[in-house]
Order: C-alpha cells, then sequence, then structure tokens
C-alpha cells in the first residue's frame, strides 16, 4: 500500500488478490 501526494489531492494505491485499486480522496 502506497500513499502518494498530488496537487488535487491524495491518491491511495491498494494492490489487494492481484487487483490494483486506486483511490482520489481529492474527488470524494
Amino acid at each position: 500500500m502506497t500513499t502518494e501526494g498530488s496537487p488535487q489531492g491524495h491518491s491511495v494505491s491498494v494492490t489487494v488478490g492481484g487487483a490494483d485499486i486506486t483511490l482520489e480522496t481529492g474527488r470524494l
């Protein structure tokens, strides 16, 4: 699990079961 800062907010990438899920908290 990696957390990266972006101009639009925070982007969180989570890898579970070989699936890559990207959540953008800046758009929520």
